[in-house]
């Protein structure tokens, strides 16, 4: 899901909503404060990975710009 997104900063925001979101449910006992947490925890799971490929994408694009100068 975060790796659809076009750059970190927008993966970022949705990781805001999404656990916002999360939290008004707790709020609203729709979930127990135990799933909230779980499911915080699985969502900055998936943007750590997200971070890591774009950091890796980055890393690869600036290592072919040194290499063509």
């Amino acid at each position: 899901m975060y790796e659809e997104q076009n750059s970190y900063e927008e993966a970022l925001q949705l990781f805001g909503h999404r656990v916002g979101m999360l939290c008004a449910f707790e709020i609203a006992h729709k979930l127990s404060t135990e799933t909230c947490y779980k499911n915080i925890k699985m969502e900055l799971k998936q943007l750590k990975k997200a971070r890591k490929k774009w950091r890796k994408k980055r890393k690869n694009e600036r290592q072919s710009e040194s290499d063509t100068k």
